[in-house]
């Protein structure tokens, strides 16, 4: 389980223009708004329908129109952004989507959030066999299943409807409004292969089938910054640990130098 936003403008991007143009623009789209999707999927391809959570306490009966996932939600925080509530409610949703013929308990794995942990939440969980596997603190780019196979592709596939958006609409008209943004959202979860990806991430992170091997790889290729495997340090280079012994002393600021007393006086006349 994990939560992506809607959409981020990029902050650069190459655009063909007539050689020696000194203004050269683009269209991106703007939101006054943020919107968070919750998504969560199995190691067995199975996928819970998402959750979009936009800003206030309504939702407006057009943006329920524009839901074209079987089964997906949409609700309101303050901001946009899960919170504690909002979790232990979609933990019950999350419980009664899974088909009663799945063992129980349920392994919902995520990132330590604060909008995951609380006691109310874990009561919640322990209530419907759910448990909680927390990653480790700054490795969800490593071993999240979303964040490595799931993601990229659903936001692959919202830039390109964004973009068809922008070239469809009216010159000058860039905003994007929240049924809009829900609308997108489904087109693109939709066409994202959401339970071949999840699948496939749950393996390479070495989730299901638990593999050590695949885990360590995917620590490797970060420890070597994305360097190949295959590419190794030049003979002549050598690395060695070295602790400093030395105190590094500095002298002492050099005084300002008081400079020669005046001689003369300023007159006039």
């Amino acid at each position: 389980m994990d939560e992506t936003a809607f959409y981020k403008a990029p902050k650069s991007k190459r655009v063909v223009a007539v050689r020696r143009s000194k203004n050269v623009w683009m269209a991106t789209p703007t939101t006054s708004f943020h919107m968070t999707t919750i998504a969560c999927g199995s190691a067995a391809g199975f996928v819970v329908p998402p959750v979009f959570i936009l800003p206030g306490k309504t939702v407006s009966l057009d943006i329920l129109q524009g839901v074209e996932v079987p089964g997906a939600g949409v609700t309101g925080t303050p901001t946009g952004f899960l919170n504690m509530e909002l979790f232990e409610l979609w933990l019950s949703i999350f419980a009664a989507a899974v088909p009663p013929t799945v063992k129980r308990p349920l392994i919902l794995v995520m990132d330590g959030c604060g909008s995951h942990y609380s006691s109310a939440i874990i009561e919640h969980a322990t209530k419907l066999q759910v448990v909680l596997v927390c990653l480790p603190a700054n490795a969800t780019h490593l071993f999240q299943p979303l964040d490595v196979a799931v993601f990229a592709s659903f936001k692959g596939k919202l830039r390109v409807l964004v973009n068809e958006f922008l070239d469809e609409g009216e010159a000058g008209s860039y905003s994007i409004d929240k049924a809009t943004a829900v609308s997108i959202a489904c087109m693109a979860w939709k066409g994202c292969k959401f339970a071949t990806n999840v699948k496939s991430g749950f393996e390479v992170c070495g989730l299901f089938p638990l593999s050590l091997v695949n885990m360590q790889h995917r620590i490797d290729i970060y420890t070597r910054n994305g360097t190949p495997a295959d590419i190794r340090l030049a003979a002549w280079l050598q690395a060695e640990l070295a602790i400093r012994r030395e105190i590094l002393t500095l002298p002492l600021p050099a005084t300002k130098s008081k400079g020669r007393k005046r001689k003369t006086a300023p007159v006039s006349g």
